[in-house]
């Protein structure tokens, strides 16, 4: 009968044990992001509620959705057509013109211009979707020079909201 000598011991290795285990855990956490994503669904509503002011330096929000087509405003259910493409400006000044020009004597227009009289205690927020990101930075700089304090909170294209 073959013996091991001395030297020759077997040794248990736990290497194989983690590689398994680390992979396993790997998987579970796929799947939980996955059930977790397709949980929110498309075409889900998002339910605006306001808050009352409690402080004195609290700010109250006034909400808009952007998707680089048009501006809506959310509390006047007023919507801003763009007639140009708002990728294209190259500077800053071009883009406040247009902005301006465009935003004369509409409903958003003159909130933005309460909100400009009232920077103490308004600011703005915006839904932006996916498909406005890469012109929401010209509107968010108009906004800027005009001294208003600016916030947004990315969505999809298919979500509603409802205030």
């Amino acid at each position: 009968m073959a013996e091991f000598k001395e030297n020759e011991r077997l040794t248990v290795s736990l290497f194989p044990m983690f590689n398994i285990l680390v992979c396993t855990i790997g998987v579970l956490i796929f799947i939980m992001t996955t059930i977790s994503v397709l949980s929110l669904g498309r075409g889900r509503t998002l339910k605006i509620v306001k808050e009352e002011l409690k402080g004195e330096h609290d700010k109250l929000p006034h909400h808009f959705v952007w998707d680089g087509l048009c501006l809506i405003s959310i509390e006047n259910n007023d919507t801003v057509y763009f007639d140009k493409d708002m990728t294209v400006f190259e500077d800053s000044k071009e883009s406040k013109t247009y902005y301006e020009e465009l935003l004369k004597g509409t409903k958003s227009g003159n909130l933005i211009k309460t909100i400009k009289g009232n920077r103490e205690t308004d600011y703005i927020v915006v839904f932006v979707r996916e498909i406005g990101f890469k012109s929401f930075s010209s509107f968010k700089e108009f906004v800027k020079s005009e001294g208003v304090d600016i916030g947004y909170e990315p969505m999809d294209n298919f979500s509603k909201i409802k205030l």
